[in-house]
């Protein structure tokens, strides 16, 4: 996995290549706050890697990763850390433009921004402080953004929109949920009076703005998480969009032998590099499966070894360092000395 960096004092935003398929659009796609990690810390970005690839989204598909976490042992530091991470994100958005200018080795065309919750903030925060014309930012897609249309005092509902439109050529995608509990709490900790964007519909009509509710349509109780079931929020936000075979779906899971956790190449054979068991990973239903399920059987040589077996082959004992070959009739385990 290729990576870009930036140096941004506690921020340190780093952009993943994901994926290039060759196509000419180029997306960026930016985590939000990471309660599960200690404050100013960076989430792990394999997690991330994993959900997006399941949306195979065509082009060159970049993750922008920063530190956002805000969790603390002492429950009395959560607030304050969180509104610190804000502020980090509220930077980061100003100097975007300037992050993204890694990318410019090649021309950009249907450029595209997708921000959840506080990587929407940093997306706005960007669109306010910074002139994308000369970028061609095509498209904005902002799920559950934690920001509020008049976080900006300079800016009216009306103006932070307009604004925002003025930069992006295409449309403003903003993906909401009535029910999140997350941005609830951001409102009533900082006492406004508007809903965050992303608990509401755009206040500003505009044929260029589309609204898409996913209220009770998240896989979480708190309804905000949109990067576990990305697949199915891309599927909303382009109806008739079209898979690029060349991005391989990852997953992280359990090997099914020895339980150690790994990532691994989704709907295909691969291997545990723990146990070097192969498995196939479905992501249909989220379950490994195999060929040839694994068999421990007694060095034939020196019958004190046991070897874990699998595909019919030659294997050789650790022990005594002999090799013997072994087929299978159904599933019995049947082998040969060599």
């Amino acid at each position: 996995m290729k990576v870009l960096t930036h140096r941004l004092a506690d921020i340190d935003p780093i952009l993943y290549l994901l994926n290039d398929d060759g196509s000419p659009t180029t997306t960026v796609i930016i985590h939000g706050a990471s309660f599960r990690d200690a404050f100013c810390f960076r989430p792990d970005p394999d997690e991330y890697r994993c959900w997006i690839s399941r949306a195979q989204l065509k082009g060159r598909i970049y993750l922008l990763s920063w530190r956002s976490g805000f969790w603390s042992y002492n429950p009395v530091r959560w607030v304050p850390n969180f509104f610190a991470v804000e502020d980090n994100a509220h930077r980061l958005g100003r100097s975007l433009k300037n992050v993204l200018s890694k990318l410019r080795s090649r021309p950009l065309r249907r450029f595209t921004l997708i921000g959840h919750s506080l990587g929407a903030h940093v997306i706005t925060s960007g669109l306010l402080n910074n002139e994308w014309r000369d970028i061609g930012l095509y498209k904005v897609i902002l799920l559950g953004a934690a920001i509020g249309e008049k976080d900006y005092e300079e800016h009216t509902g009306r103006q932070f929109w307009r604004r925002c439109l003025s930069q992006v050529r295409h449309r403003i995608v903003n993906c909401y949920s009535r029910y999140d509990v997350y941005l609830w709490r951001r409102k009533f900790l900082r006492r406004d009076q508007l809903e965050c964007v992303g608990r509401a519909r755009a206040s500003h009509l505009s044929p260029r703005i589309h609204n898409i509710s996913f209220t009770g349509r998240l896989p979480d109780w708190a309804d905000h998480d949109y990067f576990v079931c990305f697949d199915r929020v891309m599927n909303r936000v382009y109806p008739n969009r079209i898979r690029s075979t060349a991005y391989q779906v990852e997953a992280i899971c359990d090997c099914p032998w020895c339980d150690n956790t790994v990532m691994v190449n989704a709907n295909q054979d691969d291997y545990c590099p723990y146990c070097n068991i192969t498995f196939e990973y479905r992501t249909r239903d989220d379950l490994p499966y195999w060929a040839y399920e694994p068999q421990e059987i007694d060095c034939p040589w020196c019958e004190m070894e046991t070897i874990v077996v699998q595909e019919p082959g030659v294997e050789r004992c650790s022990r005594c360092r002999r090799q013997f070959e072994f087929d299978r009739r159904g599933s019995e385990v049947r082998y040969s000395e060599i």
